[in-house]
């Protein structure tokens, strides 16, 4: 039997003077939200907020195939799945990107994003970026993605070593 225990909490951290972070723990919905503005960008707050909402009425239009999910995990029903999140995260990005480009203060605006979709004892995770999602079990921490930055792609291929990871 699957147990789930989630817990939501931000921080504008050392760098930031304002915090652009959103989250989402509904679990009546089975979903569970992160997305981190990007700092040093215009509107980062704008775009975590609306990508966490976007994302969130897809899933929630979809609740359905979640259902379908966790009544039969066959591939097909996991395969239905991952397209509602990956069709939610892409309508996510094109709205971000159509506020963009509409309003000039807002150019340049974006978020990382993660988010798990349960169906019963089955998940599918969506993210962009660096927000991470982690698998806690009998005291053990798991990271389930990879993150989507320069820095990770040159440790993946070799080209750069950890220590020098460190100092980039």
């Amino acid at each position: 039997m699957l147990t789930t225990e989630a817990h939501g909490k931000t921080d504008v951290g050392r760098k930031r003077q304002h915090n652009e972070d959103a989250m989402l723990v509904d679990a009546g919905l089975g979903l569970y939200i992160v997305a981190d503005g990007m700092g040093g960008h215009a509107a980062g707050e704008v775009a975590s907020a609306r990508a966490v909402e976007v994302v969130k009425q897809h899933v929630a239009a979809n609740r359905a195939i979640f259902k379908e999910l966790e009544k039969d995990p066959s591939q097909a029903n996991r395969a239905a799945a991952a397209s509602v999140v990956e069709v939610a995260v892409q309508r996510a990005c094109a709205d971000i990107y159509k506020q963009a480009v509409a309003d000039a203060s807002k150019r340049g605006m974006g978020t990382t994003f993660v988010c798990l979709a349960l169906g019963g004892s089955k998940g599918i995770i969506g993210h962009v970026g660096d927000s991470r999602v982690y698998l806690v079990r009998d005291g053990q921490c798991h990271r389930l993605t990879e993150d989507h930055t320069l820095i990770s792609a040159q440790l993946k291929a070799g080209t750069i070593t950890k220590e020098q990871a460190a100092t980039r």
